[in-house]
């Protein structure tokens, strides 16, 4: 929950950096601002927790039961798909 927790913020911070560029000048590659936000919130994690995102996706897997029924983990979860939709410039509703 902490390493999602991180990833939320770290991409939260993304996210408003990238607005801020977008009100400049448009036309930029959204698969690839996807794709580099997440390569810099995966470098961040892996610089302050030493874990790689494969780590972290096996873990997901080998706890998704106990994972599946944490209210905390699921709101995190949900945080982190809203926050890529205003990335992506597409609303998340759950």
């Amino acid at each position: 929950i902490e390493l999602h927790t991180f990833m939320l913020e770290e991409l939260d911070k993304l996210v408003q950096d990238f607005q801020a560029l977008q009100k400049k000048k448009e036309g930029y590659d959204m698969k690839s601002i996807t794709v580099a936000a997440q390569a810099t919130v995966n470098a961040k994690i892996e610089s302050q927790y030493d874990i790689t995102s494969e780590d972290i996706e096996s873990a997901v897997l080998m706890y998704h039961t106990m994972l599946a029924t944490d209210q905390e983990f699921a709101a995190i979860n949900i945080k982190i798909q809203h926050t890529m939709g205003k990335l992506m410039g597409t609303p998340f509703a759950p």
